[in-house]
């Protein structure tokens, strides 16, 4: 029995180590199925690094050639088709992918294939003429599940699990204790307003609460300006992303810092899995954020993590250290809970390309 082959769109910024990271675990995922072909658009060699594409799957930048492809596979045999995890934003261009897409998705059920779509996002647009081709996929595929629970759902009602993120990092066991987390790291957005002075006074309230050495971590090529101003005005240090790091490097630089973390503060979504994931506490406190991290920690169970996101910092609290205690506590039993339920999907997504294994093996069986 030959298992199905599997075509997966698979693209990111190539700016931002987040984008590659987090499709990381669900690449592996598909690539245990059958024969995997990604299509990584202009995904540069750095970009790659930190997909870590598994051995014997193919990568191709043509669209036109992976389509192709995909169709002709569509045509003769029983085939997955897998759609992009993280966000697919709501654009004319992304419209008519996606209207392709359908085609694809349509050609392969034909032929008893199946379409996927883990993990992904479709953010709130005012652009509701285009949501046409997202619905049409969403409705025709075997196994959709969100990574939040906003916008997403409202396209098309589905299941909601945490993102694939949270699948990586150093297991809970070679976790330091807090008594080791010596620095606290802020993963902050250059593309928006740079903080107040009531969030800097509260940023450098908790820096004292356990004299903690600030950092301000660059995980985005376009976030280095306001990391070196953050840096600072906050008494602290830069880790910066040089040029000609490659993603899997500057992850694995992001990872050792946060490894030495208490907490990571930011409004890089990914940043605070990144801290999450090597047993910092994540907050998303930041005022110039707009509900993202709230959605995404609020679906892996960590509702604490956007609870003071975008709000005036005249009101948040300061935290004591038996707080940060019971914080790090909480988030050691959510990440545990996360990677189980990923855990769980990949076994779903496993037992549902088998299902398509099996009926191609008794239709065969009939001919």
């Amino acid at each position: 029995m030959k298992p199905p082959p599997v075509f997966a769109w698979i693209t990111g910024e190539t700016t931002n180590i987040g984008d590659s990271l987090l499709r990381r675990p669900y690449v592996a995922a598909l690539s245990q199925i059958g024969p995997t072909e990604l299509w990584v658009r202009r995904a540069s060699a750095d970009f790659l690094t930190g997909l870590d594409v598994p051995a014997g799957v193919r990568v191709t930048h043509s669209f036109l050639g992976w389509y192709a492809r995909l169709l002709k596979s569509a045509l003769s045999r029983r085939t997955v088709l897998a759609l992009n995890a993280g966000e697919v934003r709501v654009r004319p261009a992304i419209a008519g992918l996606m209207f392709a897409l359908g085609v694809g998705v349509s050609l392969v059920r034909l032929r008893g294939g199946i379409a996927v779509w883990l993990g992904g996002t479709v953010p709130a647009s005012d652009r509701t003429e285009l949501l046409a081709p997202y619905r049409w996929v969403a409705r025709r595929t075997a196994l959709q599940v969100w990574r939040e629970a906003g916008p997403s759902v409202r396209i098309v009602p589905g299941e909601v699990a945490p993102d694939w993120a949270f699948a990586t990092g150093s297991l809970r066991s070679d976790w330091a204790g807090e008594a080791s987390r010596t620095s606290i790291a802020f993963v902050v957005r250059g593309d928006r307003d740079y903080p107040s002075a009531e969030w800097l006074s509260w940023a450098r309230r908790l820096i004292a609460t356990r004299s903690m050495l600030p950092i301000a971590v660059v995980q985005v090529e376009a976030d280095r300006d306001v990391a070196r101003r953050l840096a600072n005005d906050l008494g602290g240090e830069v880790l910066n992303w040089d040029p000609g790091v490659s993603h899997a490097a500057q992850e694995k630089l992001v990872r050792e810092l946060y490894q030495r973390c208490l907490i990571v503060i930011g409004d890089r979504l990914h940043g605070l899995v990144l801290g999450a994931t090597e047993g910092a506490i994540p907050l998303g406190w930041v005022e110039a954020s707009r509900g993202k991290i709230a959605a995404h920690f609020d679906a892996a169970g960590l509702e604490f993590v956007g609870k003071f996101e975008g709000k005036k910092f005249e009101d948040a609290p300061d935290l004591s250290a038996e707080d940060l205690t019971q914080l790090a506590q909480v988030t050691a039993a959510g990440i545990d809970a996360n990677r189980v339920q990923l855990a769980e999907l990949t076994v779903r997504l496993a037992q549902v390309a088998n299902h398509v294994s099996s009926q191609n093996q008794n239709s065969a069986a009939l001919v």
